[in-house]
């Protein structure tokens, strides 16, 4: 006979997904607001940045040539961070809203986690391509042009022969 322990059951908590620490949404705007995009922190996820705190003031500086399609985020700025007041525990999710990028389809979109590196002094984020609409379909290929009516009797004649030899 011999004995092994009994481990307990995993808790639902230790099955989730780890969240990402940097998402981006955006949206359409309206005829009294333009659209938005909006950079949602989770400071937990990243507690190295001592500066990623609510009421800072950040420096947003967009990429060009080899940094195309990228943000660069910097403490003592203009660009105000928030709380997103709806999440539990209050201030556990930061919100950077920021005007759209040229070149952006304005769209309400699902959020998307983006890929991004630090250090002390700074953030790097990779934006997704948002330069088309979510929801544009792709264009169905070009029709063949109708064939000549002669060419359409004589497949017609065609397979009237044909069934009659079936018979």
């Amino acid at each position: 006979m011999s004995w092994s322990p009994l481990l307990p059951s995993k808790r639902v908590a230790d099955l989730r997904v780890a969240r990402p620490a940097i998402t981006l949404s955006t949206s359409i705007g309206s005829a009294k607001l333009a659209p938005k995009m909006s950079l949602i922190f989770r400071p937990a996820a990243l507690p190295e940045i001592t500066w990623l705190t609510a009421g800072a003031g950040l420096q947003v500086m967009v990429g060009g040539g080899d940094h195309k399609g990228m943000l660069r985020i910097e403490p003592n700025g203009l660009h105000m961070l928030g709380k997103v007041e709806l999440c539990k525990p209050a201030g556990s999710l930061l919100c950077l809203k920021l005007p759209m990028l040229p070149g952006m389809v304005p769209a309400k979109r699902d959020t998307t986690p983006l890929e991004f590196e630090y250090q002390d002094r700074w953030i790097e984020v990779t934006l997704p391509d948002l330069s088309s609409s979510p929801d544009a379909e792709v264009a169905p290929p070009p029709a063949e042009p109708p064939k000549p009516r002669s060419v359409v009797m004589a497949e017609q004649a065609a397979e009237i022969a044909r069934r009659k030899a079936a018979r």
